[in-house]
């Protein structure tokens, strides 16, 4: 989907429609979100006399204008929370150090290629803190070609994330006692895929999933998240951790690791640092 030319001028008579559904689709990543916030007014006001004659046209407007203001909401949250460095083109995910240098100066970690550094000495010192959880598990929540759009989008993705696993959290549980009956073997290691886009739950065993994690086994998936201290408690539920997966208008859908546990393995144990320093 095009992001060029004036909004504003979109001609809407032509194929509406078919622009709202895609448009809604991609509300899952960031820089399709923020252009929405920018001009739904102006959509707004462009389809007015169209929606007073099609009401299919009218229902898809109302969905995407509720997603917008929600997507917004709560990828705003989950940038307040993990203090992102933002930029001209979004936000990117930096060291914690206090050091002013600019963003376009900073170096990336070449293993997950999401969070960049100032110095090869605040790397290095970030490793050992805890870098060294949540690196493998940052990878698998961007997936394996790393695509620049979702790791913009962690943020928003880890929201919604939370706001699905919440909302559907009695389908889930009614999942899992399933998939406990159907998957003895694997009762500590069930996995809760949540469908973004769709809004829709599934349970399946962690060892469906492995391919997500750059060729680590299950037991060392099981071992590295085990030893990550989980200030909030990801790991205490009725199943071992989440997915989530972005299907497409075709049908064609991207898996990929919890984003909101990965942020906070990156994240959280820094930001709790920092408040009891304030």
């Amino acid at each position: 989907m095009s992001l060029e030319g004036p909004p504003v001028e979109a001609d809407f008579n032509d194929h509406n429609e078919s622009f709202l559904v895609t448009l809604e689709y991609y509300l899952v990543y960031d820089k399709i979100l923020t252009y929405a916030c920018k001009h739904v007014d102006a959509w707004s006001n462009a389809l007015e006399p169209i929606l007073i004659q099609n009401e299919a046209i009218r229902k898809c407007w109302s969905r995407v204008k509720v997603k917008t203001r929600l997507f917004s909401s709560l990828k705003s949250r989950e940038e307040m929370i993990r203090r992102p460095s933002p930029d001209e083109k979004g936000w990117i995910l930096r060291c914690y150090c206090g050091d002013i240098t600019e963003d376009i100066q900073l170096k990336q970690c070449s293993e997950c290629q999401v969070v960049r550094y100032c110095s090869k000495r605040c790397q290095r010192d970030a490793w050992y803190n805890y870098h060294r959880w949540s690196c493998k598990f940052l990878k698998a929540a961007v997936g394996s070609s790393t695509p620049h759009h979702v790791k913009r989008s962690l943020c928003l993705l880890s929201g919604l994330e939370d706001y699905m696993v919440s909302r559907m959290r009695g389908d889930i549980e009614s999942q899992i006692l399933t998939a406990r009956s159907k998957y003895p073997q694997d009762q500590d290691r069930l996995v809760v895929k949540v469908t973004i886009n769709e809004g829709e739950v599934s349970v399946r065993p962690l060892r469906d999933y492995l391919f997500l994690f750059s060729g680590l086994s299950e037991n060392e998936v099981v071992d590295r998240l085990s030893s990550w201290p989980d200030p909030r408690g990801h790991l205490q539920r009725s199943f071992f951790c989440s997915v989530i997966a972005i299907t497409d208008r075709y049908s064609s859908q991207q898996i990929l690791f919890s984003p909101r546990t990965a942020l906070d393995m990156e994240t959280v144990p820094t930001l709790s640092r920092n408040r009891r320093c304030e």
